[in-house]
């Protein structure tokens, strides 16, 4: 995406994108396929969503969709809070823990800055790329993967 992008964005939706979205989304290193990358897919969904509703909810205007993954959930959608200053990423699906709320999206958080987030799948997408490359884990080098996760979380909680 370039700047033209990001404005036909702002404009179609009449937000305003934080700056973490703009340095992600003009990264031209982002290929993570569940993340919208299209100006004009990003601006129908996120209107559409606006209409119809995610998972029974209309989408709040200061809630911008970024992406889905299909193969979560029944249908995952990401998306931040455009006038939120904490910068969180959220996701929201059909299970009872992660479905839409508009007016508390506190359970959606996924503990992550937006930037956080995407580096973090960044890095488990190249892992895996790694490691379908490589020879099998070890057992320890599994737990030690886990432990980093879980120590990772455990830090923003």
């Amino acid at each position: 995406m370039n700047q033209q992008d990001l404005n036909f964005i702002e404009r179609g939706l009449n937000i305003k994108l934080p700056n973490s979205y703009k340095k992600v989304a003009t990264d031209a290193g982002v290929t993570l396929a569940w993340v919208y990358n299209d100006s004009r897919k990003i601006v129908s969904i996120n209107k559409r969503l606006r209409k119809n509703g995610m998972h029974g909810q209309k989408l709040r205007e200061n809630h911008f969709v970024f992406g889905y993954d299909k193969r979560l959930g029944g249908g995952q959608y990401y998306f931040i809070d455009v006038n939120s200053d904490n910068n969180l990423a959220y996701r929201a699906d059909r299970s009872k823990i992660w479905l839409y709320n508009p007016d508390d999206v506190s359970p959606n958080e996924t503990l992550f800055t937006f930037t956080e987030y995407i580096d973090f799948w960044r890095r488990t997408e190249e892992r895996t790329r790694q490691f379908e490359n490589a020879p099998p884990m070890s057992e320890e080098e599994q737990e030690n993967l886990i432990q980093d996760y879980l120590n990772h979380l455990g830090e923003r909680l």
